[in-house]
């Protein structure tokens, strides 16, 4: 199986399923001598979620792997037979179909603008509240705050949260619309005079119906036609992944997604949600059809596969400019993480919280155990479904296979269930790198892939990589397969050639035209190879800035089956053409399913034709050295034969339990202990109990002055190294203000800064603050918001004394003069008026004297108007004394208002 692939595990397709964090419980053993698992047996049998609870209480299962709702286990709270572990294992989102039509219709998702609308559509607060009742954390992207690469992106994610606003989304949707040449009719959309109708395919076994049908209202109000296509898991995934996007049989789709494990450096996930190189975009790569396509991410998300970066930093850089571009591409519109909930019997022991697959981590089928009883019984909401497939190219993509799967094989490196940090599992491992500015040199000692001659040869001379892997196979080589045959350097051999070959071999990709884009991107890296002993060195071109991820990156993808399956397999696909490696290959059978009898019996018939001549040469053969014997052969294909005679199957591996019965029909599987004395493990030895998790303990929530220092101090605790990040943002706006790292004052205090410069570009009002806490142990991380004011600040003595003087200068002082003179001039001008008015009588008695003397008694009222002119002239003479004194009286009681200030200011300071 292709790395991407394995690394894809990580987040396999599904419904969405859930895990919480309780106390630590470790298993306690006595003493053993035994190798495998710690039980007997395991069984898996299909119980319907709403069934769950009441099954576990009456003893019929012990535990259930698929997530509950909190409604489906209300009932149970508080029952002591019951424990409850929580995990942010379930995955949420539409898909949308972005590819043009061809038939004259208008698919409208063709436009980014229009998918990006679509997150106004979603109401992730009511849904987070009503639909999942609290147990999960909106999505705007492909990680969400439980992954621990978030702290990464969280102010980029922060930026596109998106509220729950049809008429912004309408706003955007319509304007868009119409550039595409549509109109909207009595409120319908019409294109070529036909609805501009929506495929919506809806699952219906989960919450996501009511997703689906949320969602489908809302485009129905805004003027589409929605056709809803309820399917269940089988038919919904043949719809969406094996058909073509541009015959549009979908539009929509709520995907939904399960994590195995938890990834402390994000190298896949990105990749396979955004990224069209990865095969998980629609299109899924199948060359003939359709694909969605964007170079730029595709080059950034490969820098990040490949490690093609010199530091941390220019990492997360890369990191970051390629999450905003998948964002602002919307081909996935993200809704929820789901904290599923798993539950077990309260008497099961050994059991780990796996932070990213709950108890569906890959440790608890080793380590579970049932006190007084051999047997451990396992609910899952399917054993086997129509798409469930076992084959090691193109199966176990579901996790009803892989739930079972990581029970069967041991991989060699896998994630730590807290950390995430990539660490051996079944074997040890050493790294070499100087990084890609100082890549080493290849001794000619090593082998390599010849696509011209289908063979191992000899590294040519100056041939360099940028890493170098030893890996410690001592506890592999030569312990058995579960039908007892050996594993040998055969096995290791054939695994990495049949690798090279889906990945060059151009008349198999003929065949199965999807395997180059499985496979080349993680083989063209993997350069050569050494066998020294029990050691398998790899020469690859993966770099990172830990080391552990080098390891994992260079592990070879093996298949974990015995190389005469895989041949077989090989033969049945390639050669007879009567069956398919995966979904999408050109030949007519169906897909190999290992679990099946007629496809095992298919195995066992074509084994005998194999040419062995040929593998001996082209595959077994390196350096001169041969590592298979036809005696060994002829061993295997009787054990082969008689593996399958027995369990009608074809499902052999090198896990701690092997594969006793599948019966599909039933809905059964049986898993027995491997207690083959070369097994490397006894129980006991992945038992890791349940996590501790940073918390934010108590924050210093102070207010803030603009154009001043502020600092908050902030408490937290957890294990190992703590970190803690925060931004700044405008509630109002939702705009990122600030982002930056708290400064460490003792392990569990941190100190955030705001800066006079940033404060100073601060209004007043409320801001809202984001802090972040993560620990380089457990990869959670806890996120709290938290709200401080923004005023101005008060104004110092000085300031006061300075502005009042200012004042006075620039104000009392010109505005005094300026009345001053006003007056004095009123003054000049009622004398002026008075001196008119004598002059004025003056005349009109003379004019009354030339009149006569015969109006008397007029002349004597003129003579009194004449007084009372002069009276008034000593009047406004008067009046301008008394402003003149007026003026100097306002300037001393000025000059005492300022004394007293002064000595007010003196008195408080001394205070």
């Amino acid at each position: 199986m292709d790395k991407k692939i394995l690394l894809a595990i990580l987040a396999i397709i599904l419904f969405l399923v859930p895990v919480c964090l309780s106390g630590v419980s470790r298993a306690v053993y006595a003493q053993v001598t035994r190798t495998g698992p710690a039980s007997d047996i395991i069984e898996f049998v299909a119980v319907p979620a709403d069934q769950a609870v009441l099954k576990l209480l009456s003893g019929d299962i012990d535990m259930y792997i698929f997530g509950l709702t909190p409604s489906q286990v209300a009932t149970a709270k508080g029952n002591p037979n019951i424990k409850f572990y929580y995990a942010p294992s379930g995955l949420v989102d539409f898909i949308l179909n972005p590819a043009p039509r061809k038939d004259g219709k208008l698919n409208p998702f063709v436009d980014k603008k229009i998918r990006f609308a679509i997150n106004y559509l979603v109401d992730r607060d009511y849904i987070i509240r009503e639909i999942y009742k609290g147990a999960a954390a909106p999505m705007y992207t492909f990680l969400s705050p439980y992954d621990p690469d978030f702290v990464t992106i969280f102010d980029i994610v922060s930026k596109y949260e998106t509220p729950y606003n049809p008429a912004k989304a309408d706003e955007i949707i319509t304007a868009e619309m119409l550039k595409l040449g549509a109109k909207k009719v009595n409120g319908k959309w019409y294109y070529n005079n036909s609805p501009v109708t929506i495929n919506f395919v809806i699952r219906i076994e989960d919450e996501r119906r009511i997703l689906g049908d949320m969602l489908a209202s809302e485009l129905e109000k805004l003027g589409f036609t929605v056709k809803r296509l309820y399917m269940s898991f089988g038919e919904a995934i043949d719809t969406i992944y094996y058909t073509d996007p541009k015959d549009h049989e979908w539009d929509i789709y709520t995907e939904g997604w399960g994590k195995t494990g938890v990834e402390k450096h994000d190298i896949a996930t990105i990749s396979q949600f955004g990224a069209p190189w990865f095969g998980y975009m629609p299109g899924w790569q199948v060359p003939e059809w359709w694909n969605y396509k964007n170079d730029t991410i595709d080059k950034l998300t490969l820098r990040i596969y490949y490690g093609n970066y010199s530091s941390e930093a220019e990492r997360n850089e890369i990191y970051r400019k390629a999450t905003e571009m998948i964002i602002q591409e919307a081909v996935r519109i993200w809704i929820a993480t789901r904290l599923e909930i798993h539950i077990a019997s309260s008497r099961l022991i050994g059991l780990t919280l796996d932070l990213g697959a709950g108890l569906r981590g890959l440790w608890n089928l080793r380590e579970v155990v049932k006190p007084g009883s051999n047997i451990v019984k396992i609910g899952h909401l399917h054993v086997w479904t129509s798409r469930t497939m076992w084959n090691p190219v193109g199966g176990f993509m579901d996790v009803y296979s892989v739930d079972i799967w990581v029970g069967v094989h041991d991989p060699w490196v896998w994630p730590h269930p807290f950390s995430g940090e990539y660490m051996p599992l079944r074997v040890k491992y050493t790294v070499e790198t100087h990084g890609v500015a100082k890549p080493m040199e290849i001794p000619t000692t090593a082998f390599m892939y010849d696509k011209a001659t289908h063979s191992w040869v000899p590294v040519p001379k100056g041939l360099k990589a940028i890493s170098k892997v030893t890996f410690d196979l001592s506890k592999y080589i030569g312990t058995r397969w579960h039908n007892g045959i050996s594993i040998s350097w055969a096995d290791i051999l054939y695994n990495l050639w049949q690798d090279y070959e889906f990945a060059y071999n151009s008349d198999k990709a003929g065949v199965e035209p999807a395997l180059p884009y499985l496979y080349a991107p993680t083989m063209s890296s993997l350069i050569a190879y050494e066998i020294k002993g029990n050691y398998l060195i790899v020469y690859s071109n993966f770099s990172h800035f830990d080391p552990n991820y080098i390891a994992g990156l260079s592990a070879p993808p093996l298949a974990h089956f015995p190389w005469e399956i895989l041949a077989a397999s090989d033969y049945l696909v390639f050669n007879a053409k009567t069956y398919k490696w995966t979904p999408w290959g050109v030949n007519k059978g169906p897909t190999l399913s290992y679990i099946f009898y007629g496809h095992a019996k298919a195995l066992a018939d074509a084994v005998d034709k194999l040419d062995f001549d040929w593998l001996l040469t082209h595959v077994f053969t390196v350096n001169g050295v041969t590592y298979e014997t036809k005696e060994d052969f002829d061993a295997r294909k009787a054990a082969l034969k008689m593996w399958i005679s027995e369990h009608h199957h074809a499902v052999i591996s090198d896990g701690p339990f092997m594969l006793d019965i599948f019966d599909a029909e039933a809905q059964y599987a049986r898993l027995v202990a491997f207690r083959d004395p070369t097994y490397p493990f006894a129980p006991g030895k992945w038992v890791y109990g349940t996590p501790e998790r940073p918390e934010i303990v108590n924050v210093g929530i102070q207010p803030v002055k603009i154009g001043e220092e502020a600092t908050f101090l902030v408490d937290v605790t957890g294990p190992g190294t703590l970190h803690v990040k925060y931004l700044v943002r405008d509630p109002l706006t939702a705009r990122v203000l600030v982002v930056g790292d708290a400064k460490a004052i003792t392990p569990t205090r941190y100190a955030i800064k705001l800066s006079k410069e940033i404060t100073s570009k601060l209004k007043p009002g409320l801001y809202e603050l984001e802090i972040t806490v993560f620990s380089d142990e457990v990869a959670i991380v806890t996120t709290g918001t938290y709200y401080f004011t923004v005023s101005k600040p008060p104004v110092k003595p000085e300031e006061i004394i300075a502005n009042v003087t200012k004042y006075i200068k620039t104000t009392i002082k010109p505005d005094l003069a300026s009345l001053k003179d006003a007056v004095s001039s009123m003054g000049d001008a009622i004398k002026s008026l008075g001196s008119a008015m004598e002059s004025m009588h003056k005349d009109v008695t003379s004019a009354v004297s030339d009149v006569g003397k015969s109006v008397a008694g007029l002349s004597g009222q003129i003579s009194s108007l004449s007084d009372a002119i002069s009276s008034l002239s000593d009047s406004v003479k008067s009046i301008s004394n008394a402003i003149a004194t007026l003026n100097n009286y306002l300037m001393a009681i000025i000059a005492l208002v300022i004394i007293n200030i002064i000595i007010a200011i003196i008195a408080v300071i001394r205070r």
